[in-house]
């Protein structure tokens, strides 16, 4: 019983690859296996693209992250020279001033010791600026 229905199935192949029907399905097979081959490549070569998008986008950070760096440095030595013009003429209005005061205590008949005690200032100091206005 079993040769019967083995022969019977070898006859029914037989036939139906006699008739094409076999290779319909191969051709259907390999038409699909092109078509997915087709999109396999292209989804390849968006990847790639994107890639190369990707990595283009990264270059551009680094290059704007080492201008951002720069900025920082300009705009910190810029505020840093700012800050020594600010104390130098911080420092030369406060000598102008104590340059007047002690002018003003010395035309009030003080003596240079009574001014080197009431401004915490050296005599040498006192002498200095007195003698250069004198000299002025």
């Amino acid at each position: 019983m079993i040769y019967i229905l083995l022969i019977i199935g070898l006859i029914i192949i037989y036939i139906a690859l006699k008739k094409g029907i076999g290779q319909n399905f191969l051709y259907e097979s390999n038409f699909n296996n092109k078509l997915f081959s087709e999109e396999i490549n292209s989804i390849k070569n968006e990847f790639k693209e994107l890639s190369n998008r990707i990595e283009d986008i990264e270059n551009s950070i680094i290059i704007l992250n080492e201008k951002l760096e720069n900025s920082k440095e300009k705009i910190y030595e810029e505020e840093k020279v700012h800050e020594i013009k600010n104390i130098s003429e911080k420092i030369e209005t406060e000598e102008k001033d104590l340059n007047s005061i002690i002018y003003n205590l010395y035309d009030e008949g003080l003596s240079i010791d009574e001014i080197c005690s009431r401004l915490k200032i050296g005599k040498g100091e006192a002498l200095l600026r007195i003698g250069l206005r004198k000299q002025k």
